[in-house]
């Protein structure tokens, strides 16, 4: 018996449940960002990605532009070959989510943190950003 609890124990320890922070689908793909607490926040963060269809090449990286008196920052994210690692994020706040997946470049902006799973349709993400900020600053003139 207690070596059962032993063994059912460390299967326990062991097993890398992730769960889904957000995903995207352009170029083809749908790629999934998933992390050990479904969240992806400031800190270090473990990390898988699920890409269907199977890539041959896949880079990822967070990357926030240079502002006054803060340097440009780019966080790449550590992945074996089964896309699951780790990045550090140093901050919170606007990054730029940056895919390189068989030569084509996907690009989106994400607010760290991150909490809850969210999905990006590039094409109508800017569209829809844009009519949602007219509209809430309409009725602060009103």
């Amino acid at each position: 018996m207690r070596k059962i609890l032993i063994f059912l124990t460390f299967i326990l320890s062991c097993s890398k449940e992730y769960k889904p922070v957000f995903e995207i689908e352009k170029e083809g793909y749908k790629i999934k960002l998933l992390t050990s607490d479904g969240t992806l926040k400031e800190m270090e963060n473990k990390v898988k990605f699920i890409i269907e269809p199977k890539p041959r090449q896949f880079k990822a990286y967070l990357h926030m532009p240079e502002m006054p008196g803060m340097p440009a920052m780019t966080q790449l994210f550590e992945l074996n070959n089964n896309l699951e690692g780790k990045v550090f994020i140093p901050m919170s706040g606007e990054w730029q989510f940056i895919i390189e997946i068989d030569n084509k470049q996907i690009k989106e902006n994400i607010t760290i943190p991150i909490k809850e799973m969210k999905t990006y349709e590039h094409s109508q993400n800017t569209e829809e950003s844009l009519i949602n900020f007219f509209l809430c600053k309409r009725y602060y003139f009103v």
